[in-house]
């Protein structure tokens, strides 16, 4: 879910990186994502704030809009795959998105075992590629980002059906973070939604 260490400059310079190490997050740098939920026309804030750092990954504090109810705890590993979603649904291995160090080019796959909050139980599966950088703008600001494509399905194991699942991330090395994700589920009803950083505040 989910950003100090090693940054980069949005120059010229950067753009001849070969590939973007993994992010060091440090306890209370907090990033606020805007969130439009396309499938019921709801807008929010969402605001994440490291909690916990470990050679293992990170813990996250999120909060949507003023609801004090709607704070949950995220889990992510140091490549920023999904462990424990905001949500509580539990991903084992961690659903990888993303795979550093970056490279242009680089593929992978990623295959969990999902556990939802109510019992359910499901597989996910994707295939994903970094197809390229780009300049991005987000509230936040420009960023030159490396493109993610996503591409895969869930498949019910406690429950009947599959779906197709289609997501685009840009990460920034310079703020450590993905700046902008769009997220789509291919089935009636299903998730739709873009999630752009408005900021970035480091640890205290």
């Amino acid at each position: 879910l989910v950003v100090t260490a090693v940054l980069f400059s949005a120059s010229g310079a950067w753009s001849q990186a070969p590939s973007a190490p993994k992010p060091v997050l440090k306890v209370g740098e907090v990033a606020i994502y805007a969130v439009t939920s396309r499938h019921n026309n709801q807008n929010y804030t969402e605001k994440v704030t490291i909690t916990e750092a470990s050679a293992d990954g990170y813990k996250s504090r999120v909060e949507q809009g003023e609801d004090a109810s709607k704070t949950r705890e995220s889990v992510v590993d140091t490549d920023l795959g999904l462990i424990v979603s905001a949500s509580g649904s539990r991903f084992a291995p961690a659903a990888r998105t993303l795979k550093f160090p970056l490279e242009v080019g680089a593929t992978w796959e990623s295959k969990s075992e999902v556990s939802l909050p109510d019992g359910g139980k499901s597989r996910i599966s994707s295939d994903n590629k970094v197809v390229g950088i780009e300049k991005i703008r987000t509230p936040a600001g420009e960023f030159e980002a490396y493109k993610v494509e996503t591409r895969g399905g869930v498949q019910g194991v406690t429950w009947n059906g599959f779906f197709r699942v289609v997501q685009t991330q840009w990460y920034a090395p310079s703020v450590q973070r993905v700046v902008r994700t769009e997220y789509k589920e291919q089935r009636v009803s299903g998730l739709d939604t873009v999630r752009e950083l408005k900021s970035v505040e480091p640890a205290r």
